[in-house]
């Protein structure tokens, strides 16, 4: 597949990591009003068109202090009211505080420690669910354990620009920009998950964007070497056309042979007769090519870094089976896939593939809870039933060939 130019949202990368879902991963059962839930992103973003009001962020670098010897970062964040472009201090509404440790991190990695994270607990109620968790990050060498506070710094965020590429906007299968009624670009805000792909010498990344139609950016990195500090040298956005664009890319992960595997969430009911209307723009306008069976799949990319500028890969993997994915986490076997399905009352699923490394074939499993307590979260014993084997060559033509399937 070809990288393009163009596209950007909000994006930070931090050596604190927490694992969360999409924001409105406990909708999930509304997943069959997709058509509907369209037409409401494209009301919201009228909406802010009207009023003007733009959320900002502002990062103040702060001195020492003695809870953050090597200084910190005040990140304040905000509504711009008065539509003039900068956060001012009666628009603040959070202020948060991220303590600095690079050089001291640095420090204690030289001496081969390794960074490593308490454990989180899972979130029990709605509450929790919505919130951003981390476990406390420490530098570990044998029995020396050390605590560290770690920050993060911005890399990119929406409408910024790259070369030729504005990073979070939105184009067709031509790599043409869409743009509104007013002339603006549209450039979407909903990063949601980034990836880090370490190839030989050089440093990739690539950002996907929760959106209809959906967006994916290619970066590649400069790494400070004396703080391990990241930033943008480069960055492309990748076409899709040639596997009919993307849908709602949710969460993500990287595979053991070091490939980005995306999303496509809230697949689209194919029962609904109505057409996408921002999937048939991103087709290019033809009712007629709309077709809800080209979405919702897991997509692999993989970047060839042999050029200059790189080519990326883009697979649909029809073999795993069509759901709302929000994750597909491969195990260290390369062969053993569990695949999380959003919403309310849905499935965990397991795929395992044929051989190691290759998720174009293999069998497809859902688990079965069988109940033994309901003490606290419950208990159960479990069983996994064989939906059946199916390789993506088998299924494709059914998908986007010439046994094209339908709603009956």
């Amino acid at each position: 597949m070809k990288t393009n130019g163009l596209k950007l949202s909000a994006l930070t990368l931090s050596i604190l990591v927490a694992l969360s879902g999409c924001i409105d991963g406990d909708d999930g059962a509304q997943g069959a009003q997709g058509p509907q839930g369209e037409t409401g992103q494209q009301g919201v973003q009228g909406e802010v068109g009207e009023n003007g009001n733009v959320a900002l962020i502002n990062l103040v670098e702060l001195g020492e202090s003695a809870d953050c010897t090597d200084g910190a970062t005040r990140i304040d964040a905000g509504v711009d009211a008065n539509g003039n472009g900068t956060l001012e201090s009666g628009e603040v509404q959070s202020s948060t505080t991220m303590c600095s440790a690079a050089a001291r991190t640095s420090a204690m990695l030289a001496a081969g420690a390794q960074i490593k994270f308490d454990p989180v607990a899972a979130p029990e109620t709605n509450f929790e669910k919505r919130q951003i968790m981390t476990g406390q990050a420490k530098a570990v060498n044998g029995d020396s354990v050390q605590q560290i506070n770690a920050s993060y710094n911005i890399l990119a965020r929406s409408g910024d620009q790259y070369g030729d590429t504005v990073f979070g906007q939105l184009i067709d299968k031509d790599g043409q920009p869409f743009f509104t009624e007013d002339g603006e670009r549209i450039v979407v805000n909903s990063n949601e998950f980034t990836s880090l792909l370490p190839i030989g010498d050089r440093l990739f990344s690539v950002s996907q964007m929760e959106s209809r139609p959906g967006a994916m950016f290619l970066m590649e990195l400069n790494q400070n070497k004396q703080n391990g500090e990241l930033t943008v040298k480069d960055m492309w956005q990748l076409d899709m056309s040639d596997i009919d664009g993307g849908w709602v890319h949710c969460a993500g992960s990287v595979t053991p042979w070091n490939t980005h595997l995306a999303s496509e969430e809230y697949e689209p009911n194919a029962r609904n007769t109505t057409p996408s209307s921002s999937m048939v723009a991103y087709l290019g306008g033809n009712d007629a090519d709309w077709n809800p069976y080209f979405y919702g799949w897991p997509i692999e990319i993989a970047v060839d870094a042999s050029k200059t500028v790189p080519d990326s890969e883009l697979t649909k993997h029809y073999s795993i089976g069509r759901l709302a994915y929000e994750l597909e986490y491969v195990m260290p076997d390369q062969k053993t896939v569990y695949l999380t399905d959003d919403g309310t009352n849905v499935g965990l699923y397991m795929f395992l593939a044929d051989k190691e490394g290759d998720l174009s074939a293999g069998t497809m499993y859902a688990m079965k809870w069988n109940q033994t307590s309901a003490e606290g979260m419950g208990a159960a014993d479990l069983t996994w039933i064989n939906l059946g084997h199916a390789t993506s060559a088998e299924i494709e033509p059914y998908v986007r060939g010439n046994k094209k399937s339908y709603f009956q």
